[in-house]
């Protein structure tokens, strides 16, 4: 059994060095993420057995819609709210972020509304266009709490983080549950995703209202134009990165929902949902502390920028092997034990989704060092990169090779894999450059 003083040095090893506010910050974020996940984990078992496959395949597709749009909606503006020295600038691009997002919900309101129907049957999903509604709140309740926790992960409140993440998935939960066992199915797992992505808005909104009524001199229609103006390569490259990186992620979901059917999109989103716990619960919390202390130092120290994100891509590395293993090997038999026998099909996909999951965990946080050195354009470039391998794996490869739903999960995989090696040596790559002009000068 460990000693206290034993214990004591692990704690110090990890909260100390340069390194150590990221990790902090990430202990405090990732026990609010822990909360939510293990709600949901709990809840996963019962889910399985009140909702169908099918069920969520619908699902998968509303979640899918809803992260492929958010990104457009406030056009990337709200990334930039933890940059700013000033107060007065960041509550300004709040308000630009804002003021975008509800003209932007009102335009996919309409479009919904008028063509809802013969967009979702382009992935088999009719059966969705009559709660077509729900992805207007979920697109909502997503632009929301980002712009919300951008504001606190800029204050560093990664308590209030914590708290209203685990709140929002119990309450998300809570719904599915009850929805379920009353029948009212998939709607009850659709209104329950909503508010599981978007229940905290409201809670993060008093916790900083003080905050927002301070700052409101600042705010004037010049700031905002000029805030608009300093921050436009946000959306010249970072609304197209984003947005190529929720399509590419999103895409197998629908692309197996257009091709294979709803209930192996059921299948394949259990096995993401669950090969993403580890990444969202740590991997998540990491990149956003790793973003705020990268954002303080910003690129007055490039040393310091390589040192923290090779400590923080080592570490999660190593974090990550034991889990990956046991999913490899078990994925099959952990499903079909704790889902029931239907789902046994989603844990041979997650076992096959193991293999990039490891370069996943570990290299997803430092990805944010573009926006701090400001190299949007190649954060562009890599997401445009991802996209089309996603439609060459699904949409050339898959059809042409007329492969098994197991063997354009694996080829999804293999790729992956690769690419995420990739940008971790992309990243460092352009670090050492950073350093290299540095001293030159």
């Amino acid at each position: 059994m460990p000693t206290p003083n034993r214990i004591q040095r692990v704690k110090d090893r990890a909260f100390s060095g340069p390194a150590g506010n990221v990790f902090r910050g990430m202990a405090t974020l990732a026990a609010g993420n822990i909360a939510a996940r293990l709600i949901g984990i709990a809840a996963i078992p019962v889910l399985t057995r009140l909702y169908s496959p099918e069920d969520f395949g619908v699902l998968a597709v509303l979640t899918s819609l809803v992260a492929i749009l958010a990104p457009i909606i406030s056009l990337r503006f709200v990334l930039a709210i933890p940059l700013p020295r000033r107060d007065g600038v960041a509550i300004n691009l709040l308000v630009l972020s804002t003021v975008i997002m509800l003209g932007m919900i009102l335009i996919a309101s309409l479009v919904f509304w008028l063509f809802g129907k013969q967009l979702l049957g382009l992935f088999s999903m009719e059966s969705l266009a009559p709660h077509w509604w729900l992805i207007i709140f979920g697109l909502i309740g997503v632009g929301g709490y980002e712009m919300l926790s951008l504001w606190a992960t800029r204050r560093r409140a990664y308590k209030d983080i914590a708290q209203t993440t685990a709140i929002q998935s119990l309450i998300g939960n809570l719904i599915k549950l009850m929805l379920g066992f009353l029948a009212i199915k998939p709607l009850g797992l659709l209104i329950g995703q909503v508010l599981s992505s978007g229940g905290g808005v409201i809670s993060l909104w008093l916790r900083f209202r003080t905050d927002f009524s301070s700052n409101r001199r600042h705010i004037s229609i010049e700031r905002v134009l000029l805030t608009a103006a300093r921050y436009r390569h946000f959306v010249i490259f970072r609304l197209p990165s984003q947005f190529f990186l929720a399509f590419s992620t999103q895409s197998p979901l629908l692309f197996f929902s257009a091709v294979y059917g709803a209930h192996d999109t059921g299948q394949l989103s259990m096995a993401l949902v669950i090969i993403a716990l580890p990444l969202s619960v740590i991997g998540h919390s990491i990149s956003q502390a790793y973003y705020a202390e990268v954002a303080k130092i910003g690129v007055k120290d490039s040393a310091q920028l390589i040192k923290i994100t090779r400590i923080v891509t080592r570490k999660l590395f190593l974090m990550s092997i034991v889990p990956c293993l046991i999913l490899m090997f078990g994925g099959a038999y952990i499903f079909d034990f704790f889902f029931g026998n239907k789902w046994s099909v989603s844990g041979s996909f997650a076992s096959l989704l193991s293999i990039y999951l490891i370069a996943q965990f570990s290299t997803s946080p430092v990805m944010n060092v573009f926006n701090i050195i400001n190299k949007q354009g190649v954060f562009l470039l890599i997401n445009m990169m991802r996209a089309i391998l996603m439609v060459l794996v699904f949409v050339v490869v898959a059809p042409y090779l007329s492969l098994l739903s197991y063997e354009t999960v694996l080829l999804y995989s293999l790729v992956m894999a690769v690419f995420y090696v990739c940008i971790y040596l992309l990243v460092i790559s352009q670090l050492e450059k950073l350093r290299g002009r540095e001293g030159r000068i």
